[in-house]
């Protein structure tokens, strides 16, 4: 599984917003400096977190974005599901039944259970996401900058 670009994108908003004092938004266009590309992109991303509740909107002169809830409350499993949608690594289109529906009894036994363990896997991907937190991003990335000779391969262990 490969993610779209606007993962990384939505991930840097949300580090972005987590380094910033709560109470003092960012707006859009501070963002797309920071972050670059297209300006209505960074727009489209910052309302998707907006609707999957990771980040609030204020309009106005003062207006811009800021977290919802805290950083350690928001998982990667959480951004994923903001830009890309719910994670389904192994989605069930009926193959399996489809070839095996005029196999032997003991066949379609082994059928569920090979399903079972191959959508069991999907799970299992979804379950190894969910611990990591922007949090954690956020603190590896300010670890890097305040101290460069910690590399990327040290923070992921």
């Amino acid at each position: 599984m490969q993610l779209a670009k606007s993962f990384e994108q939505a991930a840097c908003v949300l580090v972005l917003l987590a380094t910033q004092q709560p109470e003092i938004p960012l707006t859009a266009d501070v963002l797309h400096e920071r972050i670059g590309g297209s300006a209505s992109y960074i727009r489209k991303i910052i309302r998707k977190l907006v609707v999957a509740g990771l980040v609030t909107s204020t309009s106005g002169n003062n207006g811009g974005v800021h977290l919802a809830r805290s950083p350690e409350d928001i998982s990667i499993t959480d951004v994923v599901a903001a830009i890309e949608g719910t994670l389904q690594t192994f989605p069930n289109y009926g193959y399996f039944d489809r070839v095996f529906k005029d196999v032997e009894p003991v066949a379609h036994v082994r059928d569920e259970s090979g399903q079972r363990d191959f959508f069991a896997s999907g799970s299992i991907m979804v379950r190894f996401f969910r611990p990591a937190k922007t949090g954690d991003v956020d603190q590896g990335i300010i670890s890097c900058y305040s101290n460069p000779s910690v590399g990327l391969d040290e923070l992921l262990r």
